[in-house]
C-alpha cells in the first residue's frame, strides 16, 4: 500500500494533510484499497490516516513499517516450516547413510 500511495504526490498530500477531515481520508483509502487488501490491512491503513503526521513522508514510513511487521510473522512461520522439512529430509538421508 505504501508504494501505491507513494506513487501519487496528490494522494500522499491528501492522506497526510492535518487539515483534511478524517472521513475524507478514510473514504479515499476505502475507495482505493477496499476489496483489494485483507480486512486487517485495510483497518491498519485506516488507523494510519486517522493520525496526524508532521511530515508527508512519515505516513509512508508508518505504512511501510506496518507492512513489514505484518509480513514478518508469516515469513518466519514459512521459514520454520521449511527448516522442519529440510531437517526431516536430512534425518532420513542420515539414516540411510548409517545403514
Amino acid at each position: 500500500m505504501a508504494d501505491a500511495i507513494d506513487s501519487s504526490n496528490q494522494l500522499v498530500r491528501t492522506l497526510s494533510d492535518p487539515g483534511r477531515p478524517v472521513a475524507v481520508k478514510e473514504q479515499t483509502v476505502r475507495a482505493l484499497f477496499g476489496g483489494r487488501v485483507g480486512p486487517r490491512a485495510l483497518e491498519l491503513a485506516l488507523e494510519v490516516v486517522r493520525r496526524r503526521w508532521s511530515e508527508q513522508e512519515d505516513i509512508l514510513d508508518a505504512l511501510e513499517s506496518l507492512g513489514v511487521s505484518a509480513a514478518a510473522p508469516a515469513g518466519a512461520c514459512r521459514g520454520r516450516a521449511r527448516a522442519g522439512r529440510v531437517g526431516a529430509v536430512r534425518g532420513r538421508a542420515h539414516d540411510r547413510w548409517q545403514r
